[in-house]
């Protein structure tokens, strides 16, 4: 496989890119272009296209880095990127055509590749062969992120302050609700918990959210909970990655602080992961500054559920 050819996406290779995420075992939901697309114009976009003998064997989400015109960006608007390719695509070959890929875009006037890595967890198969790609390509790993995960199976021990706050969650009466037309109540809530943590918004607004679920009707899942007066005083936004349960966002009142509410809601999506068909949950990094600060009394707590962790590596590949 030498001859093959690299490309920018086109508006009509939208429905041919889809399916071959689809079809891809490293492939998730966040790879599509009808994910992509809901930036609109935000974003000038850079993607790329191999092909073989006109066939699709690998794509590249990318696009240019609002900050630097000569950098490119795998992608802006995604957690994670990288190529995505077929399965028969592997070893050396994966090289040549990261490689090639390379060359395409510093012939197009670009000077580096921000590639940030799909953790293999979200992978239908574990496949890492991307970061043996990248060592050989002489890649600088920039930035390291860490998330907690749980699985079921091989649960660590879960500390007796987790179980407190669930059983005080109980004991006050608290009710779960998995609708998404708690969404603009869950909103307030995460808004005000960044506003007062972060000095910062929501990356997402809730039309956007309401876009994205409309996109992806199965992939979204709102869990909140509620006090007794059926306020909303916690909530997680649920992305569902294969056979992974990933929040994306998660948000606590004072009150649902104080009564449990997150440890309720874990809890009870724990114990629904097998009949969800998945293997794990994964709570999402608790990192600050570009990974160099951890926040550790979040990261604590993630990981007081019994869970384990994985990281999010992002490389830089001078061009």
């Amino acid at each position: 496989m030498t001859d093959f050819s690299v490309r920018y996406f086109e508006d009509n290779d939208s429905s041919n890119w889809d399916l071959f995420i689809v079809n891809s075992h490293k492939g998730t939901f966040q790879h599509t272009r009808k994910f992509l697309s809901y930036h609109g114009e935000r974003f000038l976009d850079r993607s790329v296209i191999v092909e073989d003998g006109g066939k699709i064997i690998a794509v590249m989400p990318a696009a240019q880095s609002p900050s630097d015109d000569k950098v490119v960006v795998s992608h802006v608007g995604a957690t994670y990127g990288g190529v995505i390719t077929s399965t028969s695509v592997y070893g050396e070959e994966l090289i040549d055509i990261l490689d090639k890929v390379c060359r395409f875009y510093n012939q197009q006037g670009f000077v580096e590749l921000e590639y940030k890595v799909t953790p293999s967890i979200y992978h239908d198969t574990t496949d890492e062969d991307e970061l043996y790609t990248l060592f050989r390509l002489n890649a600088q790993l920039r930035r390291c992120d860490i998330s907690a995960v749980v699985y079921p199976d091989s649960r660590l021990k879960v500390s007796s302050q987790r179980k407190r706050s669930f059983k005080k969650a109980i004991k006050a009466g608290l009710t779960l609700d998995n609708n998404f037309e708690s969404i603009t109540e869950f909103h307030a809530v995460l808004s005000d918990n960044l506003a007062q943590k972060h000095d910062a918004k929501p990356v997402h607004t809730v039309a956007e959210l309401l876009d994205l679920k409309s996109r992806f009707e199965k992939n979204l899942e709102l869990v909140v909970a509620r006090n007794e007066e059926g306020v909303v005083i916690s909530g997680v936004l649920f992305f569902h990655i294969n056979n992974v349960l990933h929040a994306q966002y998660i948000a606590s009142s004072a009150e649902g602080y104080d009564k449990g509410g997150l440890d309720f809601i874990f809890e009870s999506q724990i114990a629904e992961l097998e009949t969800l068909g998945k293997t794990s949950l994964a709570f999402g990094t608790s990192n600050e500054e570009s990974g160099k600060v951890l926040n550790q009394n979040l990261y604590r707590f993630k990981r007081q559920f019994g869970s384990g962790s994985i990281a999010h590596q992002f490389y830089l590949i001078k061009l």
